[in-house]
């Protein structure tokens, strides 16, 4: 194998950094690749907690306290009070809430170190959908009164927007595309 020359002087070619190197033959003839280091898909997909903004370990927080307010009592009447779950006295929308809340969790545990627009997105699509199916329970009908669960439920679906919403546009500014 000949060394590059320069045409001007005659006098071989030095690489430098950033020029193209073309791989060297090995014992045997074989070409030297150089090995890109592998990722596993389990080390792909973990987050590093270390790196993640506060914001978005609230609204993981949030998320958990969203699926958490499905078990709180959601309506109240003469004989006792009834969590989202309980379809005998509620229209049982706390499955939904409990779904979307542990959705929206899993979103923000993998968007810990990732600036993630999608999850982001799909964390404030959630936190909509829990606040549809809240305002509905909101009013239980007559005789019975909206308990803690629902409205706790209200607020995280809020609070859930609201931060999901700020970490989108906080990973467009870091420079994100998806």
């Amino acid at each position: 194998m000949t060394t590059p020359q320069d045409p001007r002087s005659g006098q071989p070619v030095q690489p430098s950094a950033g020029m193209y190197q073309a791989p060297t033959p090995g014992p045997g003839g074989d070409m030297a690749m150089s090995s890109a280091p592998k990722i596993s898909f389990l080390k792909a997909i973990t987050p590093e907690p270390t790196k993640a903004p506060p914001l978005e370990w609230v609204a993981l927080v949030v998320g958990l306290v969203l699926a958490i307010s499905a078990f709180l009592p959601w309506v109240t009447i003469d004989n006792g009070s009834f969590n989202g779950l309980d379809t005998t006295y509620t229209s049982g929308n706390g499955w939904m809430i409990l779904a979307a809340g542990l959705g929206s969790v899993v979103l923000g545990f993998f968007g810990l170190s990732r600036d993630s627009i999608s999850l982001a997105v799909g964390q404030a699509l959630l936190a909509i959908l829990t606040l549809i199916f809240a305002v509905i329970d909101l009013n239980p009908g007559s005789g019975a009164s909206a308990g803690f669960g629902v409205i706790l439920a209200l607020i995280a679906s809020v609070l859930l927007i609201a931060l999901s919403a700020y970490n989108a546009f906080d990973a467009q500014r870091k420079g994100a595309t998806y």
